[in-house]
């Protein structure tokens, strides 16, 4: 990764610069510097770095609204950059809105470009829209993340050697992320996956198989004959069935034939008792056909009738009501009316004409009385903002004691962690020293590890000690034991005369000699073993006393050396506070009393913090004088223009014209308003006459219209009542005069005649049917008598015992399929069960076989495999092209030793060690360097890592920001010399600092100078 260029605005101290924003361009050379006074905003640009690509900032990753310039709703930053030949602008955006109910919201935004050379343009890339996947992209782009970040390219001020100081299990972590290991990491993790891909099919697999239970092949085949027989029984139940069913449908047809016999028979007795009465049949059929076309057209000719007699009421009603309708009377009161109307009309006409007058006075005063009201709107402006001014002015008195106090409380309030800080750091650096300085805690810790290794190596000599008196007493136990083996073979072998030691045959006398000889020799070996164990028993005495001493005295040691390593941890601190903007920014008392006896500090920081309570009331009057101010310059450009449009108005009309146009004007008022009055009475006076007027006009129309609809309706009327007679007279024309006359109390009496005759027709039909198909019916009937002597007495049982018996042979057949089709699916199953847990087995196998060789295969791409090689490979470079520089910047004091070791937990830990060579031979921890020094080991540490990475593409670029205040005079020449020797072998390298050193054109051609300017950042590019 290559810095090309830094863009920002309204972001922290940095404005909009007018709009332009301000930008930091990289491009055209390697070594670049950024100076400036402290709080000129130089670790700002640094923020800009690691916020666009990692989210994180000096606040971490959270608060992004702190960002944003308190004058500002929104801030805009980007960080362009060259990666293997492509060059990438990451860019994001922060905006302030205010909701309803005041509070603040915040929303931000953020998108990846890419340079497309071919079209000289930038190009989005796609899904990087949200802070989530920005940062996802950019770390799969770079290969690491902010922690190995800021641990080796960018060295933030106060965290120069945070890789050195990071725990040594964790600074694999981030190496591997710079020496790009992550494309092992990325096969490791897809092994891993692989393999817990096939573990978990393989255990689901083998869980199913287990609970399932692979089916034998008799079990199968066992299924297969129960199958078959009950195919067997379903066939016999199924030929049952058939056999009832066909049964059934004989019984069936049986009673259908003595059904069908039945209602034969009964229709032939009909038709024969029908022919008994056909006369008085045939009479009555007649006449009801007669009186069923008579009594309809009598109804007809009674309904017309009735129907005539109404209409001629209706016509006499309506002749009467039309001779009381007078219309002449209507007419005089309408003439009346209109004339009451044209006065009204004319009296209304004479009053707008004196109304025109008076508007068309009052246009024409128009011009001077705006002119005159104006003017005392001008007078009324001037009055208050001459009585603003004085106001304001009494209130201003006191903003610049107020401005004081406020940037006072401001440095407290933003002092306030760091103050907390330096009261724990100093406690708690008290509390370690207990009064010693480095010098005797580093005595105290040499003395402890001293006293620990004597009592080791003096226990290691007991313990040989004890080891030898071990031997020695077992020595002598298989000397004794076979002292008493011949001494026992000697009594047992007394009698047969026999030296022991040449075999030949010897007196009795010297066998007695030779047994006392062995006893002697065996208690001279209890002796000597007793001795043995007696020293056996005091060594272990010893190695056990020397043992309880042992962890006292390492106690001792752990405990100065935590002692000595505090002291440097908490005096980095200090160093570390001490260099922060915040501190000095700090009032002088402040760091005074920070700096001054502890048994008071702690009191004046709660004086100072209490004191810093009152920063929102001093801010609150602080912003209200402020705004005063600005208030009482608009006051005063509020007069001035109010005193100039007061000199033209008086040039155009004088107070007196003004005041006589005000009182023409009042009077005009006035009669306009007197006008008004009586126009008002006269338009409504005017309305009401309108009003009558139509209502007349309405109401006589309304009297004509009824009179000409009531003479229209009864000449309708008495015309309908002659069309009914006459269509009634037609109608009984056509009926026979015994039916008439056409009246109520007759037509009564036929429709009873006609409902006597109510089955007449049904009678005829019946008859004409006897005489034309009784014989046929009884051929029909002989026919069936026939079929009924052929049914064999077998088939004319009772339908419901066929019925029975057929639903019996049914519910078996039923029964026996359901057993035949639970059998073949039980055969099926289990063969289908069989097949695919056999199957399954076989995966089972597959699964584990691809589990072992994506395990190993993870094993070997994992941390503890080819990485480590890797690691250690690289380190072994990374010391190689570090040291050179450390020797240069360190005087040639200095050399550092880099190694992997294994750790805890199969953690590999990396371990940085420096030795000293105007100190001592033997390398010692990083951790307890000087500051200067570790800020060297840093530099050199972070720029043989950038000349190995740098090879491959990854790493060619640092970023130093500040911590040369921790070299001497010397030393810092010593480091520029080695920086700009770097330039040779990096892309960019960018330097941070206040010092002097970095302002020389000669040591950098290439820098930016800032500095404050009021509250805005004054930037200088020298190129």
């Amino acid at each position: 990764m290559i810095p090309m260029e830094i863009t920002l605005s309204n972001f922290l101290s940095y404005d909009d610069n007018d709009g332009a924003g301000y930008t930091f361009d990289f491009r055209d050379h390697r070594l670049w510097s950024i100076s400036g006074d402290n709080g000129a905003g130089k670790s700002t640009l640094f923020d800009v770095i690691t916020y666009t690509l990692f989210g994180q900032h000096r606040g971490g990753a959270q608060r992004d609204e702190e960002l944003l310039n308190k004058k500002a709703s929104n801030f805009s930053c980007s960080f362009t950059f060259g990666h293997k030949g492509v060059l990438y602008r990451v860019t994001r955006t922060l905006s302030k809105r205010i909701k309803r109910n005041g509070e603040a919201a915040y929303q931000p935004a953020a998108q990846v470009d890419w340079y497309d050379v071919s079209a000289d343009a930038w190009r989005q890339r796609p899904d990087t829209d949200t802070m989530r996947a920005l940062e996802e992209y950019i770390r799969s782009l770079l290969g690491f993340d902010y922690e190995t970040f800021i641990s080796s390219v960018l060295l933030l001020q106060g965290e120069s050697d945070k890789l050195i100081r990071a725990q040594p299990s964790r600074r694999f972590q981030h190496l591997s992320g710079i020496l790009d290991l992550s494309r092992f990491r990325h096969l490791e993790d897809r092994a891993k996956l692989r393999a817990a891909e096939a573990k978990s099919q393989r255990d689901v697999l083998n869980q199913q198989v287990l609970a399932q239970g692979i089916p034998s092949e008799e079990d199968v085949r066992v299924a297969q004959k129960s199958s078959e027989e009950a195919h067997q029984r379903y066939t016999y139940t199924a030929a049952m069935l058939a056999a009832a069913r066909s049964f059934t449908a004989r019984v069936e047809g049986y009673w259908l034939l003595d059904t069908r016999r039945d209602a034969v028979a009964a229709r032939v007795t009909a038709m024969i008792d029908a022919q008994q009465h056909a006369e008085a049949t045939r009479a009555d059929a007649k006449l009801k056909r007669e009186l069923l076309e008579v009594i309809p057209r009598l109804h007809d000719a009674h309904t017309c009738l009735c129907e005539a007699d109404e209409a001629d009421r209706r016509a006499v009603a309506a002749r009467v009501e039309a001779d009381t309708i007078d219309v002449e009377a209507a007419t005089a009161a309408l003439a009346t009316l209109s004339a009451a109307h044209t006065n009204a009309e004319q009296e209304c006409s004479a009053l707008k004409q004196r109304r025109r007058k008076l508007n068309q006075e009052m246009r024409d005063l128009q011009p001077e009385r705006k002119l005159a009201q104006e003017l005392a709107a001008v007078d009324t402006s001037i009055a208050a903002a001459e009585a603003s001014i004085a106001d304001l002015d009494r209130r201003l008195l006191e903003l610049p004691t107020v401005a004081a106090r406020a940037e006072r409380l401001e440095s407290l309030v933003n002092g306030q962690r760091l103050m907390t800080a330096y009261v724990s750091v100093r406690e708690r650096l008290a509390n370690t020293v207990d009064g010693q300085d480095a010098a005797g805690l580093a005595a105290v810790e040499r003395a402890a590890k001293k006293a620990r290794v004597d009592a080791e190596t003096m226990l290691e000599s007991l313990r040989t000690s004890l080891s030898e008196a071990h031997l020695t007493a077992g020595s002598v136990r298989g000397e004794l034991e076979a002292a008493k083996r011949a001494l026992e073979e000697r009594e047992q072998a007394r009698g047969e005369g026999t030296c022991s030691r040449c075999g030949q045959k010897v007196t009795a006398q010297h066998i007695k000699k030779e047994i006392a000889d062995c006893q002697a020799a065996v208690r001279a070996l209890e002796a000597k073993r007793d001795e043995a164990d007696r020293r056996v028993s005091d060594e272990k005495n010893s190695v056990a006393a020397a043992e309880s001493m042992l962890p006292s005295l390492r106690q001792a040691e752990q405990k100065a050396r935590e002692r000595l390593q505090d002291f440097g941890r908490l005096t980095l601190e200090l160093e570390e506070l001490d260099g922060d903007e915040a501190m000095l920014a700090l009032p002088g008392d402040c760091q005074a009393a920070l700096h001054g006896p502890l048994a008071a500090l702690g009191a004046a920081v709660r004086g100072f913090t209490a004191e810093a309570k009152e920063r929102p009331q001093a801010a609150r009057l602080h912003q209200a004088l402020l705004t005063a101010q600005t208030e009482r310059g608009r006051a005063d450009r509020s007069r001035a223009d109010a005193a100039e449009r007061q000199a033209q108005i008086l040039a155009r009309i004088s107070r007196e014209r003004v005041a006589a146009v005000e009182a023409r004007a009042e009077t005009l008022d006035q009669e306009c308003r007197e006008v008004d009055e009586q126009e008002s009475v006269l338009d409504e006076q005017l309305d009401q006459a309108a009003t009558r007027r139509a209502a007349a006009q309405e109401e006589l129309a309304a009297l004509r219209d009824r009179k000409s609809a009531l003479e229209e309706t009864a000449r309708t009327d008495a015309n309908e009542a002659q069309a009914k007679r006459e269509t009634a007279e037609s109608l009984c024309k056509r009926i026979d005069a015994a039916y008439l006359p056409p009246s109520a109390e007759n037509i009564t009496v036929l429709e009873q005649r006609r409902d006597g005759l109510g089955d007449a027709e049904e009678r005829l039909r019946l008859l004409e049917e006897a005489e034309r198909d009784l014989a046929t019916a009884r051929g029909q009937l002989e026919e069936i008598e026939r079929a009924i002597a052929a049914v064999p007495m077998a088939d004319r049982v009772p339908l419901d015992d066929a019925k029975a018996a057929e639903l019996t042979a049914e519910e078996s057949a039923r029964g026996a399929e359901a057993e035949r089709t639970e059998a073949h699916e039980r055969a099926a199953a289990l063969a289908t069960k069989r097949a695919e847990l056999l199957e399954m087995q076989t995966r089972v196998e597959h699964a584990s076989e691809t589990y072992r060789v994506y395990h190993r295969l993870s094993q070997l791409l994992g941390r503890s495999g080819i990485q480590l090689a890797v690691m250690k490979r690289d380190l072994a470079e990374i010391e190689k092209l570090a040291n050179p520089l450390l020797s240069r910047v360190s005087g040639g004091n200095l050399q550092l030793r880099i190694e992997c070791l294994p750790g805890r937990g199969n953690a590999e830990e990396i371990t940085f060690r420096c030795v000293d060579s105007s100190s001592a031979d033997e390398p010692l921890d990083v951790a307890f360097l000087s500051g200067g020094q570790k800020f060297r080991v840093a530099v050199a540490l972070a720029a043989g890592i950038g000349q190995y990475a740098g090879l491959g593409g990854s790493l060619p670029s640092v970023i130093i920001d500040e911590g040369f205040g921790s070299l001497d005079e010397s030393g810092r020449v010593e480091m520029l010399d080695a920086i700009r020797e770097m330039a040779d072998h990096f892309e960019r390298i960018i330097v941070v600092s206040h010092t002097d050193s970095f302002h020389d054109p000669s040591l950098f051609p290439a820098r930016y100078e800032l500095r404050k300017d009021g509250r805005r950042i004054k930037v200088t590019a020298s190129v």
